[in-house]
């Protein structure tokens, strides 16, 4: 039997410059649709530079309220529109061809993307240096690539979106008779309280901080809560290497000093089973991927692999976006929260993104708010739930000692927000300990609390 064989010169690049201008024309010709078009129409769609410019600013007049008609888009764009549509005899659609042509547009764009991606898959499959777990990654970065910014939308009926929510409600009754906890602990019990018992499958949970205030330790604290309800957790650490973590966790212990670690005289007493109680956590630790592509397989990876109930990110400042290097700072951000956040809703797991607040927070008085935000509005609009970390003053000038950390609910979608709870740093700086409004640890005021309800009238 011959062998069959192919090349890439018997497989032609998809064209879809047609399609692309008879969009643009449909646009121009039909603006009452284009909060539709907007919803499935996205940059990258259109190969052409002219024919993205004429996109870009039709949806910009769109957003700004402004008149979209030939003689308005002709003079805005200038010779471009005539160039790249009406030079090529392409005239509006009605609104429902129009749509269709739309729908042309993404599949064309989709197909695009997969030969694209699949010669580049090819390439790298025939690398030597390329392990079963790089090849399976890239094979979810590659399903990620090909749709794109903006997933097929599938309408279901109101009938099919009650039954999941019955199906939801059955499984968290029958997992709350079982002792099955359905939410993650964030290991602070009156956050727990905020929240409903702790983060829920599918959300953005944004921790933000001013530069050395706490929020990997903060971090670190909630990763070692998720782990121990025995929720699988990976920690993406863009700043710090693995060991420095694993350094911190062992502080978190209270058993080692960074002394003993630094000169190496450890207390086998306190190291020992320190290291046990770490080491028995499921806590993943990734201190390589930088990208957002590489995250974003990463995460889907280990999710896959039952490696991953809940994912950390540190920090959002210094995730690469490699496609738009070029692009504006605060469109990179939102690129990287829109797309975590549908990573979250599509895998079914909680999503904590650390970032910075800007040096406005630092300067003004008072308590952090989301306008403090660095960079984009996008980390608000797209987070369920924004948490802000405040240093308080020292009360001494003793430098040994150590502020409290007020811990701000910003934002939450599902109870009440700005809300402060209060936590005390261990002199490690790797644990917290919850404070009552008095400045008590929570457990003191509980055991006080008891010691009053057992004694006699």
């Amino acid at each position: 039997m011959s062998k069959y064989e192919i090349s890439l010169s018997d497989v032609p690049f998809p064209d879809t410059s047609t399609i692309e201008r008879q969009v643009l024309a449909d646009c121009v010709g039909n603006p009452e649709s284009m909060p539709e078009f907007t919803g499935i129409v996205e940059d990258e769609m259109f190969t052409d530079d002219g024919r993205k410019y004429i996109w870009k600013t039709l949806v910009w007049m769109f957003n700004n309220g402004q008149v979209i008609d030939l003689a308005t888009v002709s003079a805005r764009t200038g010779r471009f529109y005539y160039d790249e549509v009406l030079k090529h005899g392409i005239y509006e659609s009605t609104p429902l061809t129009a749509l269709q042509h739309v729908m042309t547009l993404r599949s064309s764009a989709m197909r695009r993307r997969l030969y694209y991606s699949c010669v580049n898959l090819i390439q790298k499959t025939t690398r030597s240096d390329m392990d079963v777990l790089d090849m399976y990654s890239e094979t979810q970065k590659l399903v990620m690539e090909v749709q794109g910014e903006k997933p097929v939308v599938a309408e279901v009926t109101m009938d099919e979106v009650l039954k999941a929510v019955d199906e939801e409600v059955k499984e968290n009754r029958e997992n709350t008779a079982s002792g099955i906890r359905t939410r993650i602990p964030t290991g602070f019990a009156m956050l727990d309280k905020m929240t409903y018992g702790g983060f829920r499958r599918g959300q953005l949970i944004i921790l933000a901080a001013r530069p050395s205030v706490g929020k990997t330790a903060v971090m670190l604290q909630m990763a070692k809560a998720a782990a121990r309800s025995g929720f699988p957790t990976t920690i993406f650490s863009l700043e710090m290497t693995s060991a420095e973590l694993g350094q911190r966790l062992l502080f978190s212990t209270g058993k080692v000093t960074p002394q003993e670690l630094t000169t190496g005289y450890v207390n086998e007493y306190g190291y020992g089973p320190a290291k046990e109680e770490i080491k028995s956590l499921p806590i993943f630790i990734n201190d390589e991927t930088r990208t957002l592509t590489g995250l974003l397989s990463r995460i889907t990876v280990a999710v896959m692999q039952s490696r991953c109930g809940i994912a950390f990110i540190d920090y959002l400042g210094l995730v690469n976006i490699e496609e738009m290097r070029r692009s504006p700072l605060n469109e990179q951000i939102a690129k990287a929260t829109r797309e975590l956040k549908q990573l979250a809703k599509r895998l079914k797991i909680p999503i904590v993104l650390l970032c910075q607040l800007n040096r406005e927070a630092a300067k003004e008085d008072g308590a952090p708010q989301l306008y403090h935000l660095r960079d984009s509005g996008s980390i608000e609009q797209d987070a369920d739930i924004v948490l802000m970390l405040e240093q308080e003053k020292r009360v001494s000038e003793d430098i040994r000692e150590k502020p409290n950390i007020n811990i701000w609910v910003r934002k939450n979608r599902q109870f009440v927000k700005d809300i402060k709870l209060t936590v005390k740093p261990n002199e490690t700086y790797s644990a917290f300990q919850e404070l009552d409004a008095n400045g008590m640890p929570a457990h003191q005021e509980q055991e006080l609390k008891q010691q009053e309800d057992d004694e006699p009238f």
